[in-house]
């Protein structure tokens, strides 16, 4: 048995040749089969809420959270993750000429102190980037100037919505407490 259906392909191609066809007032004839028929809803099918949501955002945990030198480069090195950052504090100054500058100033545990001092002092030898990574999101990319010692630094942030934002994600919560 034969039956007119659209071509039923994955992804923006085809969904692009479905607009294309369907604009033209074209249909193929391809046998029909069930796992396929059943499959196909045209997009007014569609409940309206699948429609208009926006997509959920992902959660993460602080191990996501990576800080990387020579991010995407061929000596790629992740030295230590999100979790051993106890406290991430937003700051602000004002200059007499009226520039403001926001700051984020992170905190981290005794471990996580050791883990900043030893990368630090090693990228610091070329003044290397030490990247600030969430996903393929590059947070902050501080150049390494000297090695970080006592387990505080502070990141300048370009706007005040970049600092909150950066302070938010680095001061997140995760909802299960992990071992460290």
């Amino acid at each position: 048995m034969k039956k007119r259906v659209r071509i039923v392909r994955h992804g923006l191609a085809a969904v692009l040749l479905g607009l294309c066809l369907s604009a033209c007032g074209k249909e193929q004839e391809i046998e029909e089969e069930p796992e396929i028929a059943e499959a196909v809803q045209e997009p007014e099918d569609l409940p309206e809420e699948d429609l208009d949501e926006e997509p959920e955002e992902k959660p993460y945990s602080k191990r996501d959270l990576l800080f990387v030198s020579d991010y995407q480069g061929e000596n790629e090195r992740i030295w230590f993750d999100g979790r051993f950052i106890t406290e991430a504090k937003f700051e602000g100054t004002s200059e007499p000429g009226g520039e403001t500058h926001y700051f984020v100033t992170i905190t981290m545990d005794e471990k996580g102190a050791d883990l900043l001092e030893f990368a630090t002092t090693e990228l610091s030898k070329d003044h290397s980037i030490l990247y600030i990574v969430l996903g393929d999101q590059v947070l902050a990319e501080p150049k390494v100037e000297m090695a970080i010692t006592g387990g505080q630094t502070i990141l300048r942030a370009t706007s005040y919505d970049e600092a909150v934002s950066l302070q938010e994600i680095l001061s997140r919560e995760d909802e299960e407490t992990e071992e460290k």
